[in-house]
């Protein structure tokens, strides 16, 4: 038969729980203002593209952002970086598809992360409460 935890081991234990929630919720928070920063970086670059595909200009090269390249001449073009150096010449329409459909992974994100930080929570509050009835225990079993 296991001995049992004393109720000082007990709020030791469910402190450390504490704290670990803490630091679970707060990178939570941090993934999403991240996420957040990704959407707002990503619409502008929504804008960027629809202003220069109506703008010409004469053999420039600008990022737009979100790994995104726009090469202005009598015609613009747009290309996407896709990783490991390489770069792909898209339309202009299948760019902004292409931001939108990472703008709608990234939401999707955020909300699974909502989620995550909701029932992180509940644990919290649920342990918080249980070290609180911990200590009234302790407390009475002094007087």
């Amino acid at each position: 038969m296991k001995p049992s935890l004393s109720l000082e081991q007990q709020a030791q234990g469910l402190a450390q729980q504490l704290k670990l929630l803490e630091s679970y919720l707060e990178e939570i928070n941090n993934r999403e203002n991240m996420s957040m920063k990704a959407i707002i970086e990503n619409k502008a670059s929504i804008e960027a593209a629809k202003t220069f595909s109506k703008t010409s200009y004469k053999d420039a090269l600008f990022p737009l952002g979100s790994g995104i390249l726009v090469k202005i001449d009598e015609k613009p073009k747009f290309f996407l970086n896709v990783g490991a150096g390489v770069t792909i010449e898209k339309e202009p329409e299948q760019i902004i598809e292409f931001i939108e459909n990472r703008i709608k992974e990234i939401e999707d994100a955020i909300k699974s992360l909502g989620s995550q930080k909701n029932e992180l929570i509940q644990q919290y509050n649920n342990t918080r409460s249980a070290l609180n009835n911990l200590v009234q225990q302790g407390n009475k079993n002094v007087w």
